[in-house]
């Protein structure tokens, strides 16, 4: 019997809230021809998917599928990935933004969309290797696979693992689909609800060699925040107070911040992510395929700030805490307060096409791919300064509680009118990166006792890196005043319902843009930055590799790959040479070029052990060499020459990627009805090598000449002082210190179908890493790797029973190095633990109609980091709770 309209409908209803899980997993769900029943695929069923997946794979790796990305009560697709075993992720302006994979950062994570590379950089001065996640939506995503040991099909570039999103194939799904959805966000410390559009629409045409899909999502992102910020170090009072009152020498060995700072933020950031698929099977042995995918995000952000910089005050008392050396309150005169108030446009935008063909002879399983990806950054800003130096009585207290300091100093008090402008400027930036490439894969299958098939292919990508900076400033800057601008932004409720009764909540501040427009600048804009480079990076890469699967071996039945991949980097490109002398810039147009190659062979092993192909029981291990590229900033042939201070800043091409063995050894349980249960354990251990670290160095001002256009008859042209023999300090970069990265990853879930109904609804998920970590320095000081956490562990529970579901999910990691020590040993960098609590409630209609609510961080925890010890604040980001309400419908 066909499947009714009806029965249809209502298995679509049923089937979750991610539009795309729906279109990849709902319409592909089975009836009875007897019964016409319909088999709901929901959250339990899609966690088990993920499992099975995990079970079947031959590598270490875990999976997101379908509806739980949609279940999950997350922002995006980096908040999503935080539930899965040894992965945590940095947040910024209240959102989850990128991914750690097993104490490495992002630049160490390689992000793929269908197979395309996806690095995205926001808000950076330089592109990165790394991507920032929450430009992309996750109802577009049929399924999240994280990536622990690759193979040598898998391309190189993820030390830390790699990240892979999934769109589903409309011939797959095999029939009309289609929903629509909208949301409302609201949040304790944003100033606007923010609207959420879905849709999605998959068909097949042509008796089903065609097919379509086309998902889209609009979302309007609040981007107010409030923020603390310690951003110059924590020192000693020594040379603060008078050395001549024995209560401020007492005072004399406790710690303060040279410079706190608060800073409110208020704007908007649309996003919008559209997903396209095109399918063609014209015979059952031929795929041929077009995606595309583009996203955009306009942010627009106003931030009003104070500093007030206390290593230039004189310290008049204090108190100080003895057990950690720390002044908790301290009062000043002398101290400078700055005020900059900034608009902040960007416009980020990535774009990806890709064109392929699979065939499939039944021996032979051929694929080929074209594809390139895009992302941009345009970032413009206008800023506004004011500086008051001996800025009366002034001071700081954290005895309340260090994360919300109390600040005050008399410059908040003073008339619009006796604030004079210091600076209005403009300035751009420009981040681009591109990627082409072009990959021929083929498998062999055979018959043998012990190999399954045999693979071999190429890949060729040219990738380009630019970066382009540049500022002008008005020219009547110096005759204006606070009073000129029309105020903005502070209206009284920084850190509104957190901090003590004596929180600084409003200090003065303008609108740049509105002053600007009246005075601009009586220069044209051009990009006149010392730092600009136009960077290509161009990778052959080429593997062979052998599938195996066998029970020869008495009871122990085998399967797995071996095989190598080998990897030739190419560098070219040209830096902007800036040099400063005798108070001029000298050769602006002048460039310095790269041109450079490496090889490196990475070999891989993975095997998985059972007592046959069906045990529940099951062994997992990897050998493998991976890499990691070095950041473009530190690579890029630029130089900024400076010989009036006599230094020089330049990249250094000849870095050696990070390089690392990585080892993995797990069991994995499998129970319950339908293998739906579960258990695994992993044991992980990377040894990294080719750690980039700052280098400084002398060598004489004749020998950096020798690399100019200038000489030095040039130079005493202009300065007949000038002495080549002078020393310059050279500040590069060098290959230098070693990681040693371990760890254990632990994950269980199982519904809790052994319970009579209606509790077998409930059912539950955990994970717990432990990682342990030791990077040693260039000065042989060992150390905890930075953004690692000792230990992690997710905490999910659920119910889901006829159309009702529910999540409670907790996350919890420790605190982690963000930046080691200084040569000092002091002001080391850390990140808060954090444990977040976040529900989501569905409710699905047999009609189609959907409900769902979700309440995002419950615990209000907030984003937190510290120097040494947590009573030295370095950035806190307000954070409340946040709460979203939508309502779809699915056909």
């Amino acid at each position: 019997m066909g499947l009714s309209t009806k029965a249809f409908s209502a298995k679509i209803a049923l089937c979750g809230t991610s539009f795309v899980a729906l279109a990849a997993s709902c319409a592909m769900a089975q009836t009875s021809d007897a019964e016409d029943v319909i088999v709901v695929k929901g959250f339990r069923q899609s966690l088990a998917s993920s499992l099975e997946e995990k079970r079947d794979a031959n590598q270490v790796i875990d999976v997101i599928t379908s509806e739980e990305i949609g279940q999950f009560p997350d922002q995006n697709i980096a908040e999503a990935i935080q539930r899965i075993t040894g992965v945590q992720i940095t947040r910024n302006n209240g959102e989850g933004e990128s991914v750690n994979i097993r104490g490495l950062a992002a630049n160490f994570t390689r992000v793929e969309v269908d197979g395309r590379s996806a690095a995205v950089t926001i808000d950076s001065s330089d592109p990165e290797r790394g991507s920032v996640l929450s430009v992309f939506s996750s109802d577009l995503y049929s399924s999240i696979e994280v990536v622990k040991s690759p193979t040598a099909a898998d391309v190189e570039g993820g030390i830390g693992g790699i990240v892979r999103l999934k769109t589903p194939d409309p011939i797959e799904i095999g029939k009309l689909t289609w929903g629509v959805d909208a949301g409302l966000t609201d949040a304790d410390v944003r100033d606007e609800q923010e609207p959420s559009f879905n849709g999605f629409y998959s068909n097949v045409f042509a008796d089903g060699t065609v097919g379509l899909l086309v998902a889209g999502s609009y979302e309007k992102r609040d981007r107010a925040i409030d923020k603390f910020q310690s951003n110059q170090d924590w020192d000693t009072t020594d040379d603060l107070q008078d050395d001549t009152d024995p209560v401020l020498v007492a005072l004399s060995a406790g710690y303060l911040p040279g410079r706190l700072r608060q800073e409110k933020r208020v704007g908007e950031a649309p996003k919008w992510n559209v997903n396209a698929k095109l399918q063609f099977q014209p015979t059952d042995t031929l795929n041929l395929y077009l995606n595309g995918l583009y996203t955009s995000e306009e942010r627009e952000e106003d931030r009003a700030r104070i500093q007030v910089q206390f290593s230039r005050g004189r310290l008049q008392g204090g108190t100080l805490d003895a057990s950690t050396g720390t002044l908790t309150e301290a009062q000043f005169t002398r101290q400078r307060t700055e005020f900059r108030d900034f608009t902040r446009l960007a416009d980020i935008t990535t774009k990806g096409l890709a064109g392929g063909f699979e065939w499939d002879s039944g021996q032979w399983l051929v694929d080929g791919e074209i594809n390139f990806q895009s992302s941009e950054e345009d970032f413009e800003e206008y800023r506004v300064d004011h500086r008051t130096n001996r800025d009366g009585l002034g001071g700081y207290s954290i005895v309340d509680d260090p994360e919300y300091p109390v600040l005050f100093t008399a410059a908040t008090g003073a008339a619009l009118a006796d604030l004079d402008l210091r600076s209005l400027n403009f300035q751009k930036r420009r981040i681009t990166i591109e990627e082409t490439s072009f990959e021929l894969n083929g498998e062999r299958l055979v018959d043998m006792p012990f190999f399954s098939s045999f693979e071999a292919g190429v890949r060729y990508a040219s990738s380009t890196y630019e970066r382009l900076q540049g500022q002008i400033d008005s020219g009547d800057a110096g005759g204006l005043t606070y009073a000129d601008g029309v105020e903005f932004i502070n209206d009284g409720t920084f850190a509104d319902g957190f901090g003590s009764a004596n929180l600084l909540r409003d200090w003065p501040s303008i609108d740049p843009v509105e002053l600007y427009n009246r005075f601009p600048s009586d220069d044209a804009f051009s990009f006149n930055d010392e730092n600009l480079y136009d960077f290509d990076e161009d990778v052959m890469a080429g593997f062979v590799m052998a599938n195996y699967e066998t029970q020869d071996l008495g009871d122990v039945f085998l399967r797995g790959n071996i095989g190598v991949r080998v990897v030739q980097t190419a560098y070219s490109g040209q830096g902007r040479v800036d040099v400063d002398f005798a108070g001029e810039e000298l050769l602006l147009d002048d460039e310095a070029s790269i041109d450079r190659d490496s090889s490196e062979v990475l070999p891989a092993l993975n095997i998985v052990a059972s007592a046959s192909e069906e045990s529940p029981l099951l062994f997992r291990g990897a050998v493998t060499r991976a890499l990691s590229r070095p950041e473009i900033f530190r690579i890029q042939p630029g130089q900024n020459v400076n010989f009036d201070d006599n230094f020089n800043e330049v990249g250094n091409p000849d870095l050696d990627p990070f390089l690392a063995w990585q080892y993995d050894l797990g069991v994995e349980y499998y129970f319950g009805p339908d293998d739906a249960s579960g258990f695994s354990a992993t044991l992980f251990f990377k040894d990294v090598e080719n750690f980039n670290v700052p280098d400084e160095f002398e060598i004489p001002a004749s020998e950096v000449l020798a690399g100019l256009s200038l000489t030095a008859a040039d130079l005493q042209a202009i300065d007949a002082s000038f002495d080549p023999t002078t020393p310059v300090e050279i500040r590069t970069f060098r290959n230098a210190g070693e990681a040693e990265i371990k760890g254990l990853e632990v994950g269980f879930q199982t519904p809790f179908y052994f319970l009579p109904s209606p509790f077998d609804g409930f059912g539950m998920f955990a994970n717990y890493t432990y990682t342990d970590s030791e990077f040693t320095d260039e000065n042989g000081n060992a150390q905890s790797f930075p953004g690692a956490s000792e230990n992690a562990y997710n905490i999910v529970g659920y119910y889901e029973k006829g159309g009702f579901s529910s999540r409670l999910a907790f996350n919890h990691r420790d605190n982690f190095l963000i930046v080691p020590a200084q040569d000092d040993g002091l002001n080391a960098q850390f990140g808060d633990e954090q444990d977040r609590l976040d529900l989501a409630l569905r409710y699905r209609f047999e009609n189609g109609l959907r409900l769902s609510f979700d309440a995002l961080n419950l615990t209000e925890e907030q984003n937190y980091k510290y120097y040494d010890t947590p009573q030295r604040l370095e950035d806190l980001e307000v954070e409340g709770t946040i709460y979203t309400f939508r309502i779809g419908f699915v056909h």
